[in-house]
């Protein structure tokens, strides 16, 4: 999964990342394609930051490196869960009021649309 590039070796995510990675393997290692497994796996990490309070600007760095590694690309369920997470969905309530908020929301945003035109 290409979160597993972003996510933490240590912490909260670490027992998963770690799990995630032994599951992956076994796909790796033989060459074989599992994009749905890929995508459940990635959709999985993202709503376990956002249950451990991940921030709009950690979700949009995330959400970054995972449109360079390839990671949004035909992934519905990653750009779902994305959209769904606490922090976008606070921040997109809450009005615009703070400014760098708003230019991370919005930069979010663009990214998730050009991912699901792709």
């Amino acid at each position: 999964c290409a979160l597993l590039v972003v996510a933490p070796e240590q912490g909260a995510l670490q027992a998963m990342r770690r799990e995630v990675t032994a599951l992956a393997q076994i796909f790796t290692h033989r060459d074989i394609r599992a994009p749905r497994l890929a995508s459940a796996c990635t959709a999985r990490l993202l709503r376990s930051m956002g249950q451990r309070g991940a921030s709009l600007a950690d979700i949009l760095a995330a959400t970054q490196e995972l449109a360079v590694l390839g990671g949004l690309r035909r992934r519905p369920a990653v750009i779902a869960a994305i959209a769904e997470l606490p922090a976008v969905l606070e921040t997109a309530s809450a009005g615009m009021s703070d400014r760098a908020s708003a230019d991370a929301l919005f930069a979010l945003l663009e990214l998730l649309l050009k991912a699901a035109a792709t």
